[in-house]
């Protein structure tokens, strides 16, 4: 149709050339067409008329095509413009759900645990005469899950905030990790298995000790999230940990493996769910859960330059690898007797100092079948004090913030005295890790342990007994 539209155009212009072109023959010459002595004149001049037709029209021509080839290269970025437009509303209205989906499950992970251990304790407080002393039992173990589930939720969300704003601290000395391991297996056969058919196998009895320098917490920490996984993400089944000699940058390393036999990871999903906030399609909204757990796993495995990823296990489960330098790796003797003669623990005496008189009765509840700790109690420095004088202490469990003489009052005072200043210190404290004050003792006092709280129990227990063998 365009074709036919331009010689259309040529054609007019022709027409309109040679009638030009006499004109023009008539004005200079005066004479009729038929003088054939004109009419070279009259020829030169139609000529070149009918040339500027031409150049016109092919000009014209010309602009078409380029117009045509303007309006196609418009039409393609016009269309990459609107791809592009659709992909990033795509890409918005995902993020948009994961937020939402986040928030939603932020939200679930604080209420159910709030809701769980108030409306029991609400209600034992009305029933408590009633029900047997078994039934009690059951319903404090339940208020204490609620409130661990909390305290767990809390304590991921301060560590995420430390690891986004490259904060997190490490404190590293040299540790065995054989003693950390046996901990946790005895600590998830008392407190997660709750009566699930699951058996737990580990294959670590060839190691007489594995020391690796390392902060003793954050390994604790990382190895209890694993296992928290495995025994929740498991109905039945069993679940093993190995200790396997390998190398990492051509340097001696031991190898953890985690294996259990649960719902497993897809296969496509496995090299996401180290990322914050992300869960597997098969436990996502099935087990509750923030998807913290093993992104904070993965900043302690890097922080001690080691390695961590997931496998399937076929047919059914997960198998989590974790690969940590080591100083020294020790294998038993397999024809020596390595029994060892059990000796009683000898008392130790602790001055707990806190101003909170519900931290004294947790305590006091804390080390209950510790028949082998004997506690000073006192509300504030001063007080702390005037007990180091009383008695012989062997360990000072601090706090922080407290009215008359705060913990780092305290703590000034006794490093100043030679009769007190061998004495260890844990101090406990709600303050963060960043904070002027906490910054200050870690350099002033680098011996002194820190605990924030929100913790778990088992985790002072294991600081207390780790700090009273050192100092014998």
């Amino acid at each position: 149709m365009i074709m036919l539209l331009e010689w259309i155009n040529f054609i007019i212009l022709l027409i309109v050339g040679i009638i030009l072109g006499y004109l023009t023959y008539l004005v200079n010459f005066g004479t009729p067409l038929i003088d054939f002595d004109n009419l070279n004149n009259f020829i030169i001049n139609g000529t070149w008329v009918i040339l500027i037709c031409l150049a016109f029209s092919f000009s014209k021509s010309h602009k078409n095509k380029e117009k045509d080839e303007w309006m196609k290269t418009l039409s393609l970025i016009n269309q990459d413009l609107e791809n592009k437009v659709k992909e990033r509303t795509f890409q918005l209205e995902q993020a948009l759900n994961i937020k939402t989906q986040i928030l939603n499950n932020l939200s679930h992970e604080i209420r159910m645990p709030i809701h769980g251990a108030n409306g029991i304790s609400q209600i034992l407080v009305d029933v408590w005469d009633k029900i047997s002393d078994n039934d009690k039992y059951e319903y404090l173990k339940k208020i204490a899950k609620n409130n661990a589930r909390l305290a767990k939720f809390v304590n991921n969300i301060l560590d995420l905030s430390k690891i986004t704003a490259g904060k997190m601290q490490f404190h590293y000395r040299d540790i065995n990790l054989i003693d950390i391991m046996t901990d946790i297996l005895e600590e998830v056969e008392e407190l997660y298995l709750n009566n699930k058919k699951i058996e737990i196998y580990h294959d670590f009895k060839g190691f007489k000790s594995v020391l690796l320098s390392g902060d003793e917490l954050r390994i604790s920490q990382l190895l209890r999230n694993i296992f928290n996984n495995a025994v929740k993400f498991t109905k039945e089944g069993k679940i093993t940990v190995k200790f396997e000699q390998d190398l990492i940058n051509k340097l001696p390393a031991i190898k953890i493996i985690i294996q259990d036999e649960g719902i497993g990871i897809p296969l496509n999903e496995i090299d996401n769910i180290f990322e914050p906030f992300i869960q597997s399609s098969l436990t996502d909204n099935k087990a509750g859960g923030t998807g913290l757990g093993l992104a904070i796993s993965k900043e302690i495995v890097e922080a001690h330059n080691g390695k961590i990823w997931a496998e399937h296990n076929k047919p059914n489960g997960a198998i989590f690898n974790i690969l940590l330098p080591a100083n020294e790796i020790t294998l038993l003797n397999t024809n020596s007797n390595n029994l060892e003669k059990h000796t009683p623990q000898a008392i130790s005496k602790i001055l707990f100092i806190d101003d909170e008189q519900s931290s004294h009765d947790l305590f006091n509840l804390m080390i209950y079948k510790q028949s082998h700790l004997k506690v000073v109690h006192s509300l504030n420095g001063i007080e702390g004090i005037e007990a180091l004088k009383n008695h012989k202490i062997d360990l000072i469990l601090l706090d922080l913030m407290m009215p008359v003489m705060n913990g780092y009052e305290f703590l000034k005072i006794i490093r100043k005295n030679p009769e007190y200043a061998g004495i260890p210190v844990i101090l406990q404290t709600g303050v963060n890790s960043t904070s002027p004050e906490i910054l200050e003792i870690k350099t002033l006092f680098p011996d002194v342990q820190v605990i924030y709280k929100p913790y778990e129990h088992h985790i002072l227990l294991e600081s207390i007994h780790k700090t009273l063998e050192n100092a014998q």
